[in-house]
């Protein structure tokens, strides 16, 4: 019996292969809005703590992420730190970052992933929207500038 069949019938958290079956959804560019119309939606994390919309920024579903957004998902960081906004950048989903920053996802390490991943286009966006990429620290205290020459001197 087709998934789609049952859908209404089953529990979206249950477990999938570790991860909630509405993440797994995420990644299989469904129409979500009218397989899920209706359904009370409550968003769980799998064990690294990802989201349905980490899921759906990796499998490059914007329909899903759209959908993740319009449902209210909040803006966490997976275990590894990821938030989604910085899973988008360090993939080159270049639609999903601006969706990201649309809906206010933004993280304050997004301009020290953009030089560590060689992202210039995401660079410009931040700069363009007034965010200061140049002289924003992180933890190690290093501008995104000394952290791209920290990763790209060879």
């Amino acid at each position: 019996m087709p998934l789609l069949a049952v859908l209404d019938r089953l529990d979206l958290n249950t477990p999938v292969e570790g991860k909630p079956l509405l993440s797994r959804l995420c990644t299989m560019h469904l129409p979500l809005n009218e397989v899920l119309s209706g359904r009370e939606i409550v968003f769980t994390k799998d064990q690294d703590n990802k989201s349905a919309l980490h899921e759906a920024i990796i499998a490059d579903d914007i329909s899903s992420a759209y959908w993740c957004f319009k449902n209210h998902i909040e803006n966490n960081k997976d275990n590894f730190g990821n938030s989604p906004i910085l899973e988008a950048i360090k993939l080159g989903r270049r639609s999903l970052f601006l969706l990201c920053l649309h809906y206010e996802f933004y993280d304050s390490m997004a301009p020290h992933i953009c030089a560590t991943y060689n992202r210039a286009w995401e660079l410009r966006v931040l700069h363009g929207m007034g965010m200061d990429v140049l002289n924003v620290r992180d933890s190690r205290h290093m501008t995104p500038l000394e952290t791209a020459v920290y990763n790209y001197s060879y």
